[in-house]
């Protein structure tokens, strides 16, 4: 098996999903599961510079679908990846937030180890993001790396919180509005929408 400069596997394609709602709501009246209103799927196999006509075509959605000078807020619901981010330069006006899925993934990444105190970190870590700055979340994540047994955890710690640190505005708006910002359910649409 050969892999590329990016440890991926060269024999791989990449299939990118992208799709489009209006908010969500419960399935039926006293259901806690919910769906998507109007959701419009794109997918297909983008690379490099193909990444913009993704974006084109869920423009041409968007601009035919709803009077864009009307919409208040678009919000881009991802996990931090180049190819997504780069739809913020072809679509104005999106606001990127990093989905919950990684946002809790790499909290759990960072807090693991400890056990019964990993509550009472990852709700340091969300205070010190939501309402606090890169200091004061380099900080937590420092006391964090001091309780690491291992340099395997201290690697973790390190690898998590720079990878929250590279998606910091995004994390933020996830962790303050959460009322507005909804759910994300990429991953699950990527397992039965692809598959």
């Amino acid at each position: 098996m050969e892999t590329g400069e990016n440890n991926w596997k060269n024999n791989c394609v990449l299939a990118k999903l992208v799709y489009v709602y209006e908010g969500i709501e419960p399935e039926s009246p006293k259901s806690k599961r919910h769906k998507l209103v109007n959701p419009h799927y794109f997918s297909g196999v983008y690379d490099g510079a193909d990444n913009a006509e993704l974006w084109d075509e869920v423009y041409a959605y968007l601009d035919s679908h709803y009077d864009l000078k009307k919409v208040k807020k678009i919000y881009l619901n991802a996990d931090g990846g180049t190819w997504i981010q780069s739809g913020k330069k072809r679509i104005a006006g999106i606001t990127s937030v990093l989905d919950e899925f990684h946002l809790q993934k790499y909290l759990l990444k960072m807090t693991s180890h400890l056990k019964d105190s990993a509550d009472d970190a990852r709700k340091e870590l969300c205070d010190a993001v939501k309402s606090g700055t890169k200091a004061d979340f380099q900080s937590v994540v420092g006391q964090l790396k001091v309780c690491a047994e291992t340099e395997a955890t201290e690697k973790r710690i390190e690898e998590s919180g720079a990878y929250i640190l590279s998606n910091w505005t995004a994390a933020k708006i996830r962790l303050k509005d959460r009322e507005t910002v909804k759910g994300c359910s990429a991953e699950g649409h990527v397992s039965h929408v692809l598959s």
